[in-house]
């Protein structure tokens, strides 16, 4: 029995995990022997994240749609089919006319192999589906790596990574124990698992983040933290509004900024959850200024969900991809006459009635899948994915 180890791209922290192979088989998880990132620790979904190698609805070979039924085929056969339907559409509509998809959890390698095989076909669109919070938490805003919280003096978070980042807890926690007097807020509508650590949960209207960093930032001001002639825009911001509208009290922001700004080392920890977060690329942008109007020794690290995001950061920024809302809108347009998925669901990320029947009525529809989703239920040709733990691959982690 051999052990294989490799890393965790369920979310971007890029844990070491290993796991047990008896011949093509994984017989189960496996802890690593040496050290890596966060000290060797894994969450439960990485440690048992193996176990969806062998998953009942893991698509393991190719299928191509023969009567309305897809049925087992050969690589060479699926190949062949997807190849004559593109080039059937390709001669008939232009490539143009052909549009691919793929996902932020591919090695930055596949993921520039996409851009040059969209390229050297001149495909309509390529696009990469992000979560929806995670493309505007990085697309403007560096964020600082996870050594910002170490043994910070005040640590005030947005969000909940005790689920989302489950690795980042003894961090957290650590930062607010190293020494009496340290603190941990929360700015978070639900009564979280990092709440529950917290030294004050801050419980504002779901969807108010921007105006409660808008209220610090006031206080701040102030305080005199903050000098009168810088960010003249805060002048025009009524605090009595603010706070009201995100339903938080004049004394709670006070102390946050007092702790923030007074802490020799602080952090704001910015990790969305999918769709709870309104306007996630303002709230960055006004965690990342209260960070840089404090002085030194203050840290922004804002957290994505996915696990390469950073590297499918670069790569669609320089290949000039379209949006995923732009795909879905021509698809549904009817702009497109064949669709690959490489990796992505497109239905299951943008549900809708009009979608489905749109992408039903392609004359191509190929996905290249991990699991049997939405998108298998319309495709003519299924083709087997493999994982981050089957292939080899680089990625843009977190902390580098």
């Amino acid at each position: 029995m051999d052990t294989r180890q490799s890393k965790c791209l369920l979310c971007p922290l890029g844990c070491d995990v290993a796991f047990r192979v008896k011949g093509e088989a994984v017989v189960g998880p496996e802890f690593c022997a040496a050290a890596g990132p966060h000290s060797a620790r894994v969450c439960a979904r990485g440690l048992y994240g193996a176990d969806l190698l062998m998953h009942p609805q893991r698509v393991a070979n190719p299928f191509v749609r023969k009567d309305g039924v897809l049925r087992d085929a050969s690589w060479e056969s699926a190949v062949e089919a997807l190849g004559s339907s593109l080039r059937r559409i390709a001669v008939a509509h232009g490539w143009q006319s052909v549009a691919v998809v793929t996902e932020p959890t591919r090695s930055t390698a596949e993921l520039e192999a996409v851009d040059r095989f969209a390229r050297s076909l001149g495909v309509g669109a390529v696009s990469c589906l992000f979560e929806p919070q995670d493309w505007p938490l990085v697309a403007a805003e560096d964020s600082d790596g996870v050594s910002a919280i170490t043994e910070a003096n005040c640590v005030i978070v947005l969000g909940d990574p005790f689920f989302s980042h489950a690795v980042l807890a003894k961090d957290i926690i650590d930062a607010k124990y190293t020494a009496r007097g340290n603190s941990l807020f929360v700015v978070d509508p639900r009564r979280s698992n990092t709440a529950w650590y917290a030294s004050e949960h801050v419980q504002n209207r779901p969807g108010s983040e921007a105006l409660v960093l808008a209220c610090i930032l006031k206080a701040l001001r102030a305080s005199g933290k903050i000098g009168s002639g810088t960010l003249p825009w805060l002048d025009a911001a009524d605090e009595t509004s603010l706070l009201a509208a995100a339903g938080i009290g004049r004394d709670v922001v006070a102390r946050m900024a007092r702790a923030y700004a007074d802490g020799a080392k602080a952090a704001i920890v910015v990790a969305p959850a999918a769709r709870a977060v309104h306007d996630v690329a303002l709230v960055a942008r006004l965690a990342r200024l209260i960070a840089g109007s404090c002085g030194g020794g203050k840290g922004c690290v804002l957290l994505p969900s996915g696990g390469n995001v950073l590297g499918a950061r670069e790569v669609v920024s320089k290949g000039g991809w379209t949006s995923a809302p732009a795909l879905v809108h021509g698809i549904a347009a009817g702009k497109y006459k064949a669709l690959l998925n490489l990796g992505a669901d497109v239905l299951c990320s943008f549900p809708s009635p009009a979608l489905t029947a749109a992408v039903r009525g392609l004359e191509c529809v190929a996905s290249l899948s991990l699991f049997r989703g939405e998108i298998e239920s319309a495709s003519s040709v299924v083709l087997a994915g493999a994982s981050w733990l089957e292939s080899d691959g680089s990625a843009v982690l977190f902390d580098g």
